[in-house]
């Protein structure tokens, strides 16, 4: 998605962060994907 639609890591987090808020999966899971997504996100990039 990224070369495709030239995303950047801004935008790439917030999809990911969309596809967990809409999935079914409980809230513990849910608030330890976004961490996760939030720490990727605050990664140095390469």
């Amino acid at each position: 998605m990224r070369d495709a639609f030239g995303y950047d890591d801004a935008t790439l987090a917030e999809l990911a962060r969309a596809g967990v808020d809409a999935s079914f999966a409980p809230t513990t899971t849910r608030t330890r994907l976004h961490r996760e997504i939030d720490a990727w996100l605050a990664a140095p990039a390469g």
